[in-house]
């Protein structure tokens, strides 16, 4: 919902911009837009790069409550995507004739304006950059209504008033629309999530708890369908090892050998010789990971081309379970959570 928002706010912002900037500078105004718009989409390729990018990564690391490598995450993330809009920022604040030149605008009369409000232009990449990264975090860990809204503030709730009042004050003034609103809109967010977290006993807005001890074991079988019923015995013999329940250790060892089949069977290429078993065990729940780099093949949800279903878990999706499934960095990863009682 909030990447859909994200377009479809793009398309009234776009609306917006051309009436009020028509109106402000008539057709001057308007190549000056075009060369902005044109910039932005430049530095629009690495706020989606960057933020598509940490999705299916944030969303394994939340389901493993992975939280110490969550933010990590988080920091890298701001430091690659503030780091290549700097770049950016420094080219259009040293070369904004330039590039001007290079999407089609060579007017001599409309430079030296241009030269002024396309650097103050040059602020929004940095301050878009950060909140495409924030919003992208909040869709990662499961916070989508927090993601709707920030793409929501940002595209039109306070864009479109703030483009409106600077056009009245100054045509200058207009371009730190796009700086104002994107800032403004993740101030907003980030108190609200700070209120929120402190509400729900959260360490801050990051809304993530303390890392608890945990004690992991993993291993590798080989990726064919007879070696299921090997790593199911060796799940259910560790869960015997680390006094878990015959319950618990039943449900695991069931869910170990349907993935594995399953991954066995749909997801084998000629890199996919093996399959990692992650097993995360707390004090309340544990946490079973499967790993492959085959095909793309989400074990949950798995359609052939005529559209019919030809795997799924059946087995599983009977259990008392939560079943999260991400393509993360070329691999297939589920992970299944099951709480103890």
């Amino acid at each position: 919902m909030a990447t859909a928002l994200s377009h479809m706010t793009g398309f009234i912002r776009t609306i917006a911009m051309n009436t009020i900037i028509l109106a402000a500078a008539g057709t001057v105004g308007m190549q000056i837009l075009a060369v902005c718009m044109s910039g932005y989409n430049l530095a629009y390729i690495f706020y989606t790069g960057t933020s598509q990018t940490m999705l299916p990564i944030g969303g394994a690391l939340y389901g493993e409550k992975d939280y110490n490598g969550l933010r990590t995450l988080m920091i890298t993330r701001i430091k690659i995507a503030l780091g290549i809009c700097s770049v950016i920022f420094i080219l259009f604040e040293i070369f904004p004739e330039q590039i001007a030149g290079i999407f089609g605008l060579h007017n001599p009369s409309v430079m030296p304006l241009l030269n002024i409000v396309f650097r103050l232009f040059a602020l929004s990449v940095p301050a878009g950059g950060l909140a495409y990264v924030v919003r992208a975090y909040y869709q990662a860990t499961g916070y989508q209504n927090t993601a709707s809204v920030l793409a929501l503030l940002e595209g039109v709730i306070f864009f479109v008033p703030i483009l409106y009042l600077l056009a009245k004050i100054n045509f200058g003034a207009v371009w730190l629309s796009f700086v104002f609103a994107p800032m403004l809109s993740v101030c907003v967010i980030l108190i609200y999530m700070q209120y929120k977290a402190k509400k729900e006993g959260k360490n801050n807005f990051l809304m993530l708890g303390h890392e608890k001890e945990a004690k992991v074991i993993d291993f590798s079988v080989e990726n064919k369908i007879e070696k299921a019923i090997e790593a199911s015995e060796k799940i259910r013999k560790i869960c015997i090892q680390n006094n878990i329940s015959s319950r618990s250790a039943n449900i695991l060892s069931l869910a170990t050998e349907e993935l594995c089949t399953n991954t066995a069977k749909f997801a084998y290429g000629k890199k996919s010789k093996f399959i990692d078993i992650f097993l995360k065990v707390y004090a309340d729940e544990i946490i079973l990971k499967v790993r492959d780099n085959g095909a793309v093949f989400n074990p949950t949800e798995y359609i052939n081309e005529s559209g019919q279903e030809i795997s799924g878990l059946k087995t599983l999706n009977s259990l008392p379970v939560k079943i999260i499934y991400n393509r993360v960095i070329g691999f297939n990863t589920t992970i299944i959570i099951l709480q103890c009682k």
